[in-house]
């Protein structure tokens, strides 16, 4: 995720922002579990980087993923940026894909990145995005809606009309870039109406974008990471305490994706590793593993 990349940590505040009243009173019309759906994963399975590490050796890349879906349970699928994949090839990846795995799809960006979310040819590529996720069943997890950064307040309108189309059946999670959107009552609101979650992007250099608003059940977490170990695992310990103390509240699924620097991708295993522990500690019947390193200093 370059969106929010820096230089150097130094000075960054990394703390969450509390969790509000309007939250609790949205999740207090959720039942509590002691079971909650995690979904731990990354931005990407097709990494040769992983091989030793994520993967075992050898590993051949015809079996990248079969090899990611033992370390996870969920990926986000940036591969759709561009446009929907062929249909052979979604038949694949769904085959290959053990029971009890979601694919989190991108929706494209010639939907996303549009004049107008709601012109011809933007409805036709969503009627696109919708029969593949049709066509994957229930593999299909939660979709996330990346907007630019410049889709700004003056186009709700447009963002109003095209989330009062989206398919009742797409569980989705939309993830807005530009601040004042972001934190905008009536955006909220529009979430909140729709039952569709707004993505939490938790990146280094865009502390502004950072929220904690619970417009359903679910969280839905973007989290960009660091090579600086020690910062991870503070962040993580945070999030961890977070996650539980939403659950608490009412929380039922909790998606959360690790990017990792582009050259130190392997480096999301281990934050795996952190958080799903975390995790397994308050809630030791949650499902969720946690992935092993093939490297033989795992570090737990």
């Amino acid at each position: 995720m370059k969106f929010g990349k820096v230089d150097t940590i130094e000075g960054i505040d990394f703390s969450l922002p509390e969790i509000d009243q309007r939250s609790r009173t949205v999740l207090s019309s959720f039942p509590k579990t002691k079971q909650p759906e995690i979904r731990i994963g990354c931005s990407v399975w097709s990494n040769k980087d992983y091989v030793g590490s994520v993967y075992p050796l050898k590993t051949p890349q015809s079996k990248f993923l079969q090899a990611y879906t033992q370390q996870f349970n969920t990926v986000e699928v940036n591969a759709t940026r561009y446009g929907m994949p062929k249909t052979s090839t979604l038949k694949g990846w769904k085959e290959k894909a053990p029971a009890g795995f979601k694919f989190s799809f991108k929706v494209p960006q010639p939907i996303t990145n549009r004049k107008n979310l709601n012109d011809d040819e933007g409805i036709i590529r969503m009627d696109q995005f919708a029969a593949g996720m049709d066509l994957m069943g229930d593999k299909a997890g939660t979709s996330f809606i990346m907007l630019p950064q410049y889709f700004g307040l003056d186009r709700y309108e447009q963002l109003n009309t095209f989330l009062k189309n989206w398919p009742v059946e797409l569980s989705a999670s939309l993830e807005l870039r530009e601040p004042v959107m972001i934190h905008h009552e009536r955006v909220r609101s529009l979430a909140e109406t729709k039952r569709m979650s707004m993505c939490v992007t938790d990146t280094p250099g865009r502390r502004d974008v950072l929220h904690n608003y619970l417009t359903n059940e679910e969280l839905y977490v973007r989290y960009a990471g660091t090579t600086d170990f020690d910062n991870s695992r503070a962040r993580i310990n945070d999030w961890v305490q977070r996650s539980a103390q939403l659950i608490e509240l009412g929380v039922q699924r909790i998606y959360f994706m690790i990017h990792q620097p582009a050259d130190e991708r392997g480096s999301a295993l281990e934050v795996a590793r952190l958080f799903s522990k975390g995790i397994l500690d308050h809630y030791p019947n949650a499902n969720v593993t946690i992935p092993i390193n093939h490297k033989q200093n795992t570090l737990f």
